[in-house]
């Protein structure tokens, strides 16, 4: 069944589900719902490509998501980390999660910790 015929709550669970195929991780990856992004970004399923779209997302809670999911690549992370200290007020709960992140590299975690100082 396609997730964009099945009601609301039934479709975040189904983005959850890591045995939801591709084909519908990529759909729900276009949709403006932000709760439903958040989730795909959780799926350790969810392909590298969309998790890359999903870390410009502009809601941080998609971004923070990406960077607490384990099978984010290492370059995912440090593009998701360069793109956060771009903007001119960086999300808190972002960094946090990808300092937390025990695949970005240790560069970043130190650039997060000098730069926390400055942001609190």
């Amino acid at each position: 069944m396609a997730l964009k015929k099945i009601p609301y709550p039934e479709k975040v669970n189904r983005v959850l589900d890591p045995n939801t195929h591709e084909t519908d991780l990529r759909v729900s990856a276009r949709d403006e719902d932000w709760v439903e992004k958040r989730e795909l970004a959780s799926n350790p399923n969810t392909p590298e490509d969309v998790l890359r779209d999903l870390a410009k997302d502009k809601d941080y809670h998609v971004r923070s998501r990406v960077a607490e999911n384990y099978n984010s690549s290492v370059n995912l992370l440090i593009q998701l980390f360069e793109y956060e200290k771009s903007l001119s007020k960086p999300s808190l709960m972002v960094m946090l999660s990808l300092y937390k992140n025990p695949h970005l590299p240790q560069f970043a975690k130190d650039v997060i910790y000098t730069l926390s100082e400055e942001w609190m």
